[in-house]
């Protein structure tokens, strides 16, 4: 499934590997994302904009590479992206 109706995920210290998936964006009520400390690579995708609930990214300690996609979001409060390989700035909204 595509995990429409699911609020927050928490898979923080888990062991992931391989890349947060596009398919993210379909997430629609997605409020918390915490996939720190594992072992991500690739890039955050850019579906990631897509989801308008969100509040709260935890992605540091990973291996994410690439650029920060545009993250506008209203609810926005909390990005944690440090000890990546990430470029970009975050937005002055938020």
């Amino acid at each position: 499934g595509e995990l429409t109706v699911l609020e927050q995920m928490y898979l923080h210290k888990n062991k992931l590997v391989q890349s947060i998936p596009s398919n993210i964006g379909k997430m629609e009520n997605l409020r918390d994302l915490h996939l720190y400390t594992n072992f991500l690579t690739g890039s955050i995708p850019s579906e990631i904009t897509k989801l308008q609930k969100l509040e709260s990214i935890e992605l540091q300690d990973n291996r994410i590479t690439g650029t920060l996609p545009n993250l506008t979001q209203s609810n926005l409060e909390k990005i944690l992206i440090y000890s990546n390989n990430i470029q970009g700035t975050v937005s002055q909204k938020i």
